[in-house]
């Protein structure tokens, strides 16, 4: 079905066979994706997905460059071209990408001191504050 691949500077588009287009209502448009929020996690489907889309370009068009492919790939997955750039790091580094370890949320100093100890040290904040002196 897909027939070509087309690189401009900033974008990569697929192009698709379809036969007869004298009726242009039954083709289907691809829309961009979404741009990942910045300090949200990517899982390893969408990792995978970058590496079968770079294993993808690499075959249909062996002679164009990294860093090309990295921006187009960007484009399409909605991810940053360093994190595509590093999934296909890791990817050649140790031949699977996986997904970060969520991260455990750790006790506060305020929740670990009880009411006794954290009413004393107020205490004697405030009275450095009250006879404006540096601790």
């Amino acid at each position: 079905m897909c027939s070509q691949f087309y690189f401009s500077r900033h974008f990569f588009f697929i192009m698709f066979d379809f036969g007869d287009i004298s009726d242009p209502d039954e083709l289907s448009t691809i829309s961009l994706k979404r741009k990942n929020p910045k300090g949200k996690y990517v899982s390893s489907r969408q990792k995978m997905l970058v590496i079968n889309l770079y294993k993808d370009i690499l075959m249909k068009s062996p002679g164009i460059k990294y860093e090309d492919i990295v921006t187009n790939l960007s484009g399409v997955s909605g991810l940053g071209r360093e994190t595509i750039s590093k999934t296909i790091a890791e990817y050649r580094r140790t031949n699977t990408v996986i997904s970060p370890n969520k991260k455990r949320i750790k006790a506060s100093l305020f929740d670990k001191i009880d009411d006794l100890d954290r009413n004393g040290l107020r205490q004697k904040v405030h009275s450095f504050w009250l006879r404006r002196e540096l601790p």
